[in-house]
């Protein structure tokens, strides 16, 4: 066989690992709630937003809501972590969230470090329902505290529009 041929076909063998092994840890998993929590790796998940349940906690660093399974209707807490991207100031206003992170059971919640909603452009210029207005002025104040108590973070730090 001709010797230029087998060292091409080597190297493409060899880039096709390479980039298998580079992809395999950027791809994950969209689970229900229920398999998120029986889950020991990373995945994602997509739920209804719980918009009563959001806290932030330690400074408005970390925030914590629940989330319930559209379909099975199974209910599971979310600790969103990531201080280098906040979260929107209207984030109470998303009806479902999508969730990247690992299921902690011993804590017994989802540890999440990317959380989507729907574009804040989906809802502007248009009147908020009440229960969504409430939503977003809580979660606004509950910041703006938080950004007085010495936290960097302040209403204007979450607001990615």
């Amino acid at each position: 066989m001709n010797r230029n041929l087998v060292l091409g076909i080597g190297m493409g063998a060899f880039a096709l690992v390479a980039a298998a092994m580079a992809l395999r840890g950027a791809l994950t998993a969209s689970l229900s709630v229920a398999a998120a929590k029986r889950s020991s790796g990373r995945c994602e998940i997509y739920a209804k937003l719980d918009r009563d349940s959001i806290r932030a906690l330690n400074g408005a660093v970390e925030v914590s809501f629940k989330v319930r399974d559209p379909d099975s209707g199974e209910e599971m807490t979310v600790l969103y972590s990531n201080p280098s991207a906040g979260l929107s100031a209207n984030f109470p206003a998303a009806d479902y969230v999508r969730a990247a992170g690992i299921y902690d059971p011993v804590a017994q919640q989802f540890v999440s470090d990317r959380v989507q909603t729907k574009c804040p452009s989906k809802y502007e210029g248009k009147q908020l329902d009440m229960s969504r207005q409430t939503a977003v002025d809580k979660w606004q104040s509950e910041i703006k505290t938080a950004g007085d108590a010495g936290s960097p973070l302040t209403p204007a730090a979450f607001d990615r529009s």
